[in-house]
């Protein structure tokens, strides 16, 4: 097996060079591995799919990024350089794991690397037939897919089960802080922890843990675990980094096993949740059919109670719209927040409500500690929560729209500096975070540096003029 620190390693890499490369490796290991172990493979085998899917695309290290990111299609001398890849990949890690692994295990590993691109009509990279390509590497390329979250909202509850639903929430803040408090407790079982002591005042005092099941106690405790490892990691990068502090209130429950700690039922729109019970839920009707259903995190806001289920879809799942054939550029601006290079100007603000405001003023009034300040603070988390579903809608709508274009180019302006002398019309757009959302949500977005001059044209005969939007080329 692959040692953890090699594996770190090479994520961090990824990471480096693309955010999308390395959420791509680690949704790949995966799902190779829950593909594996839903087909009867042994442990072994399913430690070899889950360590190639983090591993696969190590190679693309040694790609310019001018070919990666590419929009478009690509010649015939980037593709083989592309193809070089998983070659690549695998002489890399013969140079730093021979001779410290299994041979058996190194040479399965670098087959399902090396041939995870092959195709049983013998189209792939090396024209493999399907007998010569390995299982490993089947199952590796099917893996080859997009995760999508979907919202469930628990609808129609009753006094009984809100009252259940609240007690595992805050039996999952007894929990953690108790966790918290001293983290040699990591080391026992969390799911045989039935007793924590929680902090009543000034005494500490022993309560019983009866709603919560034993799955979704460990599972608390190991994103725990993972929040301890990424901060010694920061720490150990250089930066500075805080101690894990007590909760006052949690506010999600991990659900990492589908069919265990949660499961959905489509005929009767009802979700399952390992004891806490059966509750109808809205919203069932978008996961598709041919989704694999994998992790969910029960979530509380002030509007109610949601399950936020992670699916895996096939990359041919989705519907493409029928695009216009045409690239587009963006400017950014403050009174005009998106102008086209077409000559459309969009603007958009959602201004805080009057009722926000008096629940502030309310807020400033009340002592620290009092039932009305609680209370007040609970309103306030419901307003910010409609305000902020109001601005994603106004995101949503622009990002529909730009999806009908072939390409859309934007300059990554440093919006957070507008703040400054525009903080009002900034925050109230969020416009900061539809940028962010341009990379992820669109097909080919092309990015331009911030300094890159894209209004002014510059000559032979070194001179420049302005150029409005849209008449440059």
């Amino acid at each position: 097996m692959v040692s953890k620190d090699l594996l770190n390693v090479v994520l961090e890499l990824l990471k480096l060079k693309s955010e999308y490369l390395y959420r791509h490796c680690l949704e790949v290991g995966d799902i190779a591995c829950l593909i594996g172990r839903n087909i009867g493979l042994d442990s072994q085998k399913c430690v070899i799919l889950k360590q190639s899917g983090y591993l696969h695309d190590l190679g693309k290290l040694g790609i310019s990024d001018m070919i990666l990111m590419k929009p478009g299609g690509l010649t015939e001398k980037e593709m083989e350089q592309i193809r070089l890849h998983p070659y690549l990949t695998v002489k890399t890690l013969k140079n730093v794991v021979n001779g410290n692994l299994e041979k058996t295990f190194c040479e399965d590993l670098f087959k399902t690397i090396l041939y995870h691109h092959e195709d049983s009509t013998g189209n792939g990279y090396y024209r493999k037939t399907s007998r010569e390509i390995p299982l490993l590497a089947k199952i590796l390329r099917i893996a080859d897919v997009f995760s999508a979250v979907y919202e469930l909202k628990l609808q129609n509850l009753s006094k009984r089960k809100s009252e259940v639903l609240r007690k595992a929430f805050l039996e999952a803040k007894w929990l953690y802080n108790w966790l918290v408090s001293d983290t040699e407790r990591l080391r026992i079982p969390a799911n045989k922890v039935s007793m924590v002591k929680v902090k009543a005042g000034d005494i500490f005092e022993q309560r019983e843990l009866n709603i919560l099941g034993s799955q979704i106690k460990q599972e608390i405790a190991d994103r725990l675990k993972d929040n301890l490892r990424v901060l010694g990691k920061l720490k150990k990068n250089g930066c500075t980094v805080g101690a894990l502090k007590y909760k006052k209130f949690v506010n999600s429950i991990p659900l990492q096993q589908y069919g265990v700690t949660y499961s959905l039922e489509f005929a009767q729109n009802r979700v399952r949740i390992q004891r806490l019970g059966k509750f109808r839920v809205l919203g069932l009707h978008q996961i598709p059919t041919d989704a694999e259903i994998a992790n969910a995190v029960l979530v509380r806001k002030p509007s109610g109670y949601y399950l936020h289920v992670t699916c895996y879809l096939p990359k041919n799942s989705h519907i493409s719209l029928n695009t216009v054939g045409k690239d587009i550029g963006i400017d950014f601006g403050v009174s005009r927040k998106l102008t086209l290079s077409n000559g459309i100007k969009i603007d958009f603000e959602v201004h805080e409500t009057p009722r926000l405001k008096r629940l502030q003023r309310k807020l400033a009034k009340t002592q620290k500690g009092s039932r009305n300040r609680e209370r007040i603070l609970f309103f306030l988390r419901k307003e910010y929560e409609k305000l902020n579903n109001r601005r994603k809608d106004a995101q949503n709508r622009i990002l529909a729209f730009l999806k009908i274009y072939r390409r859309v180019a934007f300059q990554d302006d440093w919006v957070k500096g507008w703040s400054g002398l525009f903080g009002r019309q900034v925050h109230s757009s969020g416009i900061g975070g539809l940028k962010s959302r341009l990379r992820t949500s669109l097909e080919t977005p092309v990015a331009v540096e911030r300094m890159e001059t894209t209004t002014r044209m510059f000559c032979l005969w070194e001179k420049a003029r302005s150029l409005p939007v849209g008449q440059g080329n």
